[in-house]
């Protein structure tokens, strides 16, 4: 007699196997006959699962969905599901990793732009379900003495993440959106890289385009390095860097998390792509 465990592993086993053979093999120990065999039974589970899952991905993954085509799509979020099934039991939290599976898929490979641009989908998905936070104000800042600014460090919010790409991931997202398919057809895919900041405002995830510089300064940000060691950062990509203009401009966007009196705190390592 098997243990509940086993049953539970034998059925799981089943649901994500490749295919309903395979599936009816798995699970034989898990489920009894009733008029029809353990591979017909378990299928319609399964259909329902991958079903949940790959319509739950297309949700976040709409502008991927769109360059393949519905069938090519489904296929791909068939594999991912069995390669990668939820590890939470929510479903806004599924397809994190969807990024890297297409850039490992072979019949996706012609579609060099299609990696980067779902990594820009689930970076606006992730933004958008981030839980609220305060945001750091000028005034802040101005409090501290002149001589701690250099070395202060400044956390991204949560809900603040960075994306980059040697493809115009964002025209291509834009274009999708746009329902126009000659505004698909015109993005000029040479015209990158782009450098991506989301952040999330009036409810709403936002993509704004950033200068190389700027970019590079917020992920040092992000990584943990203070002002002006994020300056130096951004200065050896591009010379022209204005650190009191990007820092003007992200304090009015609303990029940064309140300082922080802990300097080990962990939190910047979650904001970067």
């Amino acid at each position: 007699m098997p243990t509940l465990r086993e049953i539970q592993d034998a059925f799981r086993a089943g649901l994500l196997a490749p295919d309903a053979a395979a599936a009816g093999t798995a699970a034989a120990a898990a489920i009894l006959p009733d008029g029809l065999d353990a591979a017909q039974r378990l299928q319609i589970h399964r259909n329902h699962v991958f079903t949940t899952l790959g319509d739950a991905l297309a949700g976040v993954y709409a502008a991927v969905a769109a360059m393949v085509g519905a069938e090519f799509f489904r296929a791909m979020a068939q594999r991912f599901v069995t390669a990668a099934p939820p590890t939470e039991p929510v479903l806004y939290a599924y397809g994190a990793g969807f990024a890297d599976f297409i850039a490992g898929f072979p019949p996706a490979a012609g579609l060099a732009y299609l990696p980067d641009l779902a990594r820009l989908e689930w970076a606006l998905h992730a933004s958008f379900h981030a839980p609220d936070a305060p945001t750091l104000q000028a005034a802040d800042l101005g409090a501290l003495p002149p001589e701690a600014l250099p070395r202060q460090t400044l956390r991204l919010r949560a809900d603040a993440r960075l994306v980059r790409s040697s493809w115009p991931v964002a025209d291509l997202w834009q274009a999708v959106r746009s329902g126009d398919a000659d505004a698909v057809g015109s993005v000029d895919l040479d015209a990158g890289p782009v450098h991506l900041l989301v952040l999330r405002q009036a409810g709403d995830a936002r993509l704004w385009a950033l200068p190389a510089g700027e970019w590079h300064w917020l992920s040092a940000c992000a990584g943990g390095q203070g002002l002006a060691a994020a300056a130096e950062v951004a200065l050896t990509v591009d010379p022209a860097f204005d650190l009191t203009a990007a820092l003007t401009r992200n304090l009015q966007r609303g990029t940064f998390a309140p300082l922080s009196a802990d300097p080990a705190d962990p939190e910047p390592l979650r904001n970067r792509q």
